[in-house]
């Protein structure tokens, strides 16, 4: 739906001869964006690409993706376990919303309005229950399994924010607090292709202590990387997308694969997030001739 996908489809229809329309997935096209600074052609990767939205082949909302790809082709072999956004777009911009429906997942209705809880507490036990009756019917509540949109409901949970007054700012406020770097990950396995957050969501709701939160959830994904790349030990590890601007996150991933050897590829002269996502499209683009 985006006007230059538009453009590109109209153009492409009106200059058959001149041109060639070749459509590259978001993620995909942040792992090749790496791929392309390192001058990486032939070889195969375990790419980590996590940011806030991005359009998935199945017609979802993705951002927690893990691609084993090359420059011609790619596998998606993990992600978050999907969850919806309630209210749609307004869930980006309140991460009370993309909270409350994790505790729709977790909890019966009852025992969510019985919680003791920032994100409770963020509205009026009467919205609850209408949120709920569009959380159970799938109204205008899109599914997604953004990385993000993680950030934002454990932001809301333990009362960082509930509204975000700028893109990023769940980000930036957990990566703040997030001081011990020697905690007990929350669990965040992986089963069958999804690394499900409903252990992790069921704990965190019950805790107060914003820092321990911000602490355990950057251990968790740290954790959560090194867990999905043991199942590849020999291949390297390319990491894109706007989470990966955290600079303690990336610094501890850095740290770790140092640690066991493993090769790893970050953003160094473009950006993580999307202002490199040309760069890979061109890169697919060049391979297919």
């Amino acid at each position: 739906g985006y006007e230059t996908t538009k453009w590109a489809e109209k153009y492409s229809t009106l200059n058959t001869r001149h041109s060639t329309l070749v459509k590259v997935q978001h993620h995909y096209a942040h792992a090749l964006a790496v791929m392309a600074e390192h001058g990486l052609r032939d070889e195969k990767v375990l790419a980590f690409c996590w940011d806030g939205t991005g359009y998935g082949d199945d017609g979802t909302i993705w951002g927690s993706e893990v691609l084993h790809a090359d420059a011609s082709e790619y596998r998606r072999v993990a992600s978050l376990r999907p969850f919806r956004l309630l209210g749609g777009e307004k869930a980006v911009r309140e991460p009370r919303r993309v909270a409350l429906e994790l505790l729709f997942e977790c909890f019966t209705l009852d025992e969510v309005l019985a919680l003791e809880n920032p994100t409770v507490d963020a509205f009026k036990p009467a919205e609850i229950r209408l949120l709920h009756q569009a959380w159970e019917k799938g109204i205008n509540a899109p599914v997604t399994t953004s990385m993000g949109r993680l950030f934002d409901a454990v932001a809301s949970l333990c009362g960082i924010c509930q509204h975000l007054g700028f893109e990023g700012e769940s980000g930036m406020r957990i990566e703040a607090l997030a001081r011990d770097a020697d905690v007990k990950p929350y669990p965040l396995p992986l089963e069958e292709g999804c690394l499900e957050w409903r252990h992790m969501i069921r704990e965190i709701a019950h805790m107060s202590d914003a820092e321990a939160v911000a602490s355990r959830f950057m251990a968790t994904l740290v954790e959560t990387v090194f867990a999905v790349a043991s199942r590849m030990p020999d291949m390297p590890l390319p990491f894109a997308g706007g989470v990966f601007q955290n600079r303690t996150l990336v610094e501890r991933i850095v740290a770790r694969c140092e640690t066991e050897g493993r090769t790893f590829y970050l953003p160094e002269k473009l950006s993580p997030n999307d202002g490199a996502v040309a760069l890979g499209q061109l890169w697919y683009a060049l391979g297919q001739e």
